[in-house]
């Protein structure tokens, strides 16, 4: 959230994530000797941040393979992550995801808007669970990529990993295909998916951000897909949708500016990643009360239900400065402001 010096001129910036499309794999790879190796550094990442939370109770959704199928390797893989968390985690409790009546097919995307992904969400939250760990996996050279997504059922995103597991005779066994390998074919991997991390924006770059979405922008949404080089340079913004030409413009203008960390592959390479992205204003009236909570919000403008949901939940956390009266104690106000999002 920005820094704030007066509450009515409040536009935070929401850094969230987006998954994109599968990889997708040719090349045959080898089998490693080593069963179980890379599996405690991909589940470490998660295990922290479910540490820090008051949640226990966890389901792991079967990792969805390169194509999106959930198959049994998805399921082995899935089994070796909640062994993990259930011994590194005190009082974990560890809910079968066979009684979830899952699909054996679906078109994950694995974002927060994919209809699939919340839809897996919620057989979670159904059956109890407050975490739920959604994942792919993809062949890469000699090793298996992993992705995994922590989300808690308030609707947050936790967690994160990324990381690759050498490559057993049993996981080859139980592949609904052939493990195959091919680097893509414009060397531009699909940022959290498949082991491949997403790439992260600078501090220098968000604060810089964060600064320019104070100014009055208006409700409304771009989409847009970035490319980010192995260095961290982005290296080309394609605007999808827009609401609008002028908001799109210096949203693509900002966009070409950023710098992130950049993205790293299984074996921790940098590597030139696609990434999707959305960036969205909504509009807002506050009811800010004497002690600075937020009373009541209402949405004035926004581009879509999704945002004004995120924009509702966002605003209810802040703690603002009071207004102060003229006979100089705090005073109850209504002001407009601005919420923005920055998704990758």
């Amino acid at each position: 959230m920005a820094n704030r010096n007066d509450y009515w001129f409040v536009a935070p910036l929401v850094f969230l994530f987006l998954t994109c499309s599968p990889l997708h794999a040719k090349q045959d790879v080898s089998v490693s000797t080593v069963p179980q190796q890379g599996f405690d550094e991909l589940v470490r990442p998660i295990t922290e941040k479910i540490l820090l939370s008051a949640m226990r109770k966890i389901v792991v959704i079967p990792l969805a393979d390169s194509d999106d199928n959930l198959d049994a390797l998805g399921g082995y893989l899935s089994q070796e992550v909640s062994r993990r968390l259930a011994k590194a985690i005190p009082g974990t409790q560890i809910v079968d995801s066979g009684t979830l009546h899952l699909p054996s097919t679906t078109d994950l995307k694995l974002d927060s808007s994919n209809s699939d992904t919340e839809r897996l969400k919620n057989l979670a939250w159904a059956a109890g669970a407050d975490i739920c760990v959604l994942g792919d996996f993809a062949p890469f050279k000699d090793e298996i990529g992993a992705s995994l997504h922590v989300w808690s059922s308030d609707g947050s995103l936790l967690a994160d990993s990324y990381g690759g597991i050498p490559l057993t005779r049993e996981m080859r066994d139980l592949a609904s295909k052939p493990l195959k390998y091919a680097p893509p074919p414009d060397g531009i991997f699909t940022a959290g998916r498949g082991g491949v991390s997403r790439p992260i924006v600078t501090e220098s770059s968000a604060s810089n951000l964060q600064n320019w979405a104070h100014k009055t922008l208006g409700a409304g949404i771009v989409s847009m897909e970035l490319v980010i080089g192995p260095e961290g340079s982005v290296q080309r913004v394609t605007t999808l949708t827009s609401s609008s030409v002028s908001l799109a413009s210096r949203v693509q203008e900002k966009y070409n500016s950023l710098r992130f960390t950049p993205a790293a592959a299984p074996d921790g390479t940098p590597v030139a990643v696609r990434v999707h992205s959305e960036f969205a204003v909504v509009e807002l009236e506050l009811t800010v009360a004497t002690d600075g909570r937020v009373q009541q919000a209402l949405i004035l403008k926004s581009p879509n239900q999704r945002f004004s949901e995120r924009a509702l939940r966002a605003v209810q956390k802040w703690k603002l400065k009071p207004a102060i009266g003229p006979g100089g104690n705090p005073v109850a106000v209504k002001v407009n402001t601005e919420i923005t999002f920055a998704l990758y």
